[in-house]
């Protein structure tokens, strides 16, 4: 069984907010889209492969929707994520 992943990214666009701020759990799976740790996604931020997040409060983190669905569409079209892409 072969998987489009083409319909893949259509249906994670569908279910994922267009604008606005999400949180990590909402770009982390199992409830967000990328399959990856906090501490991996944490360290990817710092190294500038991932988008900078926003502080809205001392415990309150989010990230621009936009910023994570370039992400996505990036990852999608298989360019590489290098350190420093968002620096």
């Amino acid at each position: 069984m072969q998987i489009d992943s083409g319909s893949i990214l259509h249906e994670i666009k569908h279910a994922f907010p267009n604008s606005g701020y999400v949180r990590l759990k909402s770009i982390l799976a199992p409830d967000g889209p990328l399959p990856i740790s906090r501490s991996g996604f944490w360290a990817g931020v710092r190294d500038g492969k991932y988008p900078r997040p926003r502080k809205l409060s001392s415990r309150v983190t989010v990230w621009k929707a936009t910023d994570i669905l370039a992400l996505l569409e990036r990852i999608e079209s298989g360019h590489a994520l290098r350190a420093g892409d968002y620096l």
